[in-house]
């Protein structure tokens, strides 16, 4: 395929969410090939993966396996972690929350790292309300942890706001813990706040 093709249709995948969409990625992946001299190389096939799970296509989970089939790469393994998190399912992100809020989880750090990606995506952030009182006993417990990468990928990944006031204070609040946390933790706390009570100042003008 042509470069022009290639970039039409990552640009086409990215932004699908309509069912006539998400119908045209499903069909797709059952081709040889979706443009003239354009097969579906792998990547392209986990980012469909992923979307069609992320919307819940009912052809997401055939879709999922095939892929696995199809790369069983240690990269491929990553993107099976993070297809199957991003799933609109309270029982999916209840099982991987409390798989990463272990002290040492079961899967690698790159494999969490693909799936905190993954979890919570725009349209799910309502979701991360249901895990609040998880987060912050699990800051509480490991924000002053020296493996403050990980714990600042959870902080970033798992917080729970969703532009609304009560979320925020409750945050607002937290960031005054005596304990203290982590410079990393400290700054993905503040700067994800910040964020959000920005979004909160847009939206009551917006309703002016």
């Amino acid at each position: 395929g042509t470069d022009n093709q290639r970039l039409w249709f990552d640009n086409y995948v990215g932004l699908a969410r309509t069912p006539q969409a998400l119908a045209q990625l499903a069909k797709w992946a059952s081709l040889p090939q979706v443009a003239k001299g354009m097969p579906l190389d792998v990547d392209r096939g986990w980012n469909i993966a992923r979307k069609l799970a992320r919307f819940n296509h009912p052809k997401a989970d055939d879709m999922l396996t095939e892929m696995k089939i199809k790369d069983n790469s240690d990269r491929g393994q990553r993107q099976a972690l993070a297809t199957e998190a991003i799933q609109p399912n309270l029982k999916v992100k209840e099982k991987w929350v409390a798989i990463l809020k272990q002290p040492k989880p079961e899967i690698s750090f790159s494999q969490a790292r693909a799936v905190l990606k993954s979890l919570f995506p725009v349209e799910q952030r309502a979701l991360t309300k249901t895990f609040a009182d998880e987060y912050y006993n699990y800051l509480k417990k490991y924000g002053n942890s020296e493996n403050d990468l990980f714990v600042g990928s959870i902080a970033e990944s798992l917080v729970p706001l969703t532009c609304a006031p009560t979320e925020s204070l409750r945050l607002r609040d937290f960031l005054k813990t005596p304990a203290g946390f982590n410079p990393t933790v400290t700054k993905v706390l503040k700067v994800n706040l910040d964020e959000d009570e920005r979004c909160q100042r847009i939206r009551a003008m917006s309703s002016l």
